[in-house]
């Protein structure tokens, strides 16, 4: 159920809607306003240091969206793929400090549709 916060409104499905609005003075303006449909943002890490709180590489986003995630050694080798993020380990062991590479996929709903958008980039492996 859509919301009112100040002068934002929260959770309104996109569409088209008659507005008013009420001023301070007291006086009201009529309008119409369009809600649209916008995609997640995604930010990939630059870095990323495995700790025991169990973090692990993977986007950080303004909503809750499927991925899947490859990375890659700095010669190229695959050596993670999934739908988790990254833990650091290869083979039961930890991979070394050093740069890695990867590729992310991430979908979404909008407009009715399921979209994917790719992301390729680099980080750093901190020991």
């Amino acid at each position: 159920m859509p919301e009112g916060q100040g002068n934002q409104l929260i959770g309104v499905p996109r569409g088209t809607y008659q507005i008013s609005v009420l001023d301070n003075s007291g006086c009201i303006s009529l309008g119409t306003g369009e809600v649209l449909e916008a995609a997640p943002e995604v930010r990939m890490p630059t870095g990323f240091k495995p700790d025991a709180s169990g973090d692990l590489f993977q986007g950080v986003s303004n909503c809750e969206i499927e991925f899947e995630l490859w990375v890659y050694n700095r010669w190229g080798q695959l050596i993670y793929t999934g739908t988790t993020g990254w833990d650091g380990m290869v083979s039961n062991e930890e991979a070394p400090s050093g740069t890695y590479t990867y590729l992310y996929h991430y979908s979404f709903p909008m407009e009715g549709e399921v979209q994917t958008i790719e992301k390729r980039g680099g980080f750093t492996l901190i020991r």
